[in-house]
């Protein structure tokens, strides 16, 4: 059974994946705030929920540096490699439901004597 909405689908799970990894580096900036006694992001926003966006938009307008001795192509391909992979990660996870039918009968074939 398909999703009679597979683009609503998918932009469903790309915002889960991009607010997941929003919270885990807020969660990572209070941990680190709070090991190494200092303050952490609670500067901007409530809590500094804002602080994650604040770096995207500081990373958006940042100036583009490439180190003189880098592969050029390499050096800017990399991030979007890594990004595809990590959505395609996602591709592989079944967001539908599956039938109790065949679960029962895969089980009842692994554990017969």
């Amino acid at each position: 059974m398909t999703s009679p909405y597979p683009i609503v689908t998918m932009i469903v799970i790309l915002a889960a994946a991009l607010t997941l990894a929003a919270g885990l580096i807020w969660v990572e900036r209070r941990l680190l705030a709070l090991w190494q006694d200092r303050y952490g992001p609670n500067r901007v926003g409530p809590f500094g929920l804002l602080q994650v966006l604040a770096d995207m938009i500081k990373i958006f307008f940042k100036e583009d540096w490439i180190p003189p001795f880098a592969d050029k192509a390499v050096f800017i391909v990399a991030p979007a490699v890594i990004l595809v992979t990590v959505l395609m990660s996602f591709a592989v996870v079944p967001f539908a439901p599956v039938p109790s039918r065949t679960v029962s009968v895969l089980l009842a074939e692994s554990y017969s004597p």
